[in-house]
């Protein structure tokens, strides 16, 4: 947080710092000042800029706006950042980002799936030059042309692949077929490939995102989750693998929430959803909606017998926890309550889809923010 623009400066300069050296996003240093200006409730950075007095927001809404101004792919690098998280366990390759392999790699992989099944153009079947038009993706993705692997980069806002140097070095020997240009000029007028500089002004090539990346992203993030827990939850790498899907899905706090999920604290509570139960009351406290949706719904589908137990919590720690945020006294709640005897009960069964129980808590903050003259005192 900053209460001036030369605060907001030094904050824009290490966010982007995280962004650009630690994930490796294509992302400028004056997207990230517009993002401080968003974040501190301005329309932009220029806005900020000119504000005489800059009054900070508290740090909820401060964290809220900051990440609703950045793009989703940006979050778990944002989040680590702003949760002051230590660096996690990972490869060290020297022109490598550390944070390259949980932050930008989930995007590479899903991206080689997705085009090589719906791009059509790369298909087969798709005419004369498909092999090298597959060649000039997919192979690129997966490094077939030899030399040095390229470490491609995330420009996060539309999700493209940025590899960085000449065509003759990304594509090495396939750089010299002779209808090359052809079918890279036709992968270019498709608009799957774009040849430029990226932010850095160097020469770049630009890897279209396939549509849907970001759900297949986190849809196999979850997969894995399952997949990582039938073999040894009690494994320290499970619980590590664990966290970092996690963070994929921006979940804040991932290492407490991987710890409920696999029960590591479980001896210390009377059922099997107590860890979780603690984890949740934090996350509604904070406000993290959507990582409280998220963690109901990643322990219902890894321990199904324990879901009913936890499901019966998820009300309490609504009111409790989380309304309290919005200045709901015990009075209104009791008005509103008496006006929805059913209210409880929805929640649980809205409780087994993510989406449904953001929607149904959302709608109940509605009501507090637009009372109607049930809540009349």
């Amino acid at each position: 947080m900053f209460n001036s623009t030369e605060g907001a400066k030094v904050c824009a300069a290490k966010l982007h710092k995280v962004l650009q050296d630690g994930s490796g996003f294509v992302f400028s240093h004056h997207q990230v000042l517009d993002v401080m200006g968003l974040a501190a409730g301005c329309a932009s950075w220029h806005e900020l800029n000119h504000t005489q007095d800059i009054r900070p927001a508290d740090k909820a809404t401060w964290r809220r706006r900051l990440l609703g101004a950045l793009p989703l792919a940006c979050h778990p690098a944002t989040i680590a950042w702003l949760n002051r998280e230590v660096q996690p366990p990972g490869l060290v390759i020297d022109d490598v980002p550390p944070r390259w392999y949980f932050d930008v790699s989930p995007y590479w992989m899903a991206s080689m799936g997705l085009h090589r099944r719906h791009t059509a153009l790369i298909r087969r079947g798709s005419g004369p030059g498909q092999v090298l038009r597959e060649a000039l993706i997919v192979g690129l993705l997966i490094n077939q042309h030899g030399g040095p692997s390229p470490t491609p980069r995330l420009e996060p806002r539309g999700l493209s692949l940025v590899y960085r140097g000449d065509l003759a070095t990304l594509y090495g020997k396939t750089f010299e077929h002779p209808d090359f240009q052809t079918e890279f000029d036709r992968l270019v007028e498709a608009g799957l490939l774009e040849w430029r500089p990226d932010d850095r002004k160097v020469p770049a090539l630009w890897v279209t995102a396939p549509p849907g990346l970001q759900d297949a992203v986190e849809e196999r993030a979850v997969d894995m989750v399952l997949h990582w827990l039938e073999g040894d939850p009690a494994s320290e790498e499970v619980e590590i693998r664990l966290a970092q899907m996690l963070r994929v899905l921006r979940v804040d706090r991932p290492d407490e929430v991987a710890s409920a999920l696999l029960l590591s604290d479980a001896g210390a509570h009377i059922v099997p959803s107590g860890p979780m139960s603690d984890i949740l009351s934090r996350l509604a406290a904070e406000g993290s909606l959507r990582s409280f949706a998220l963690a109901v719904d990643l322990f219902g589908r890894i321990h199904p017998g324990a879901r009913d137990n936890l499901a019966g919590y998820l009300p309490a720690k609504v009111v409790s926890q989380y309304l309290p945020r919005l200045g709901v006294d015990a009075m209104t709640f009791q008005r509103w309550s008496a006006a929805r005897p059913g209210w409880a009960d929805a929640l649980i069964v809205a409780s087994r889809s993510p989406d449904a129980f953001i929607r149904a808590v959302q709608a109940i903050e509605a009501d507090f923010r637009d009372p109607g003259p049930e809540l009349a005192a």
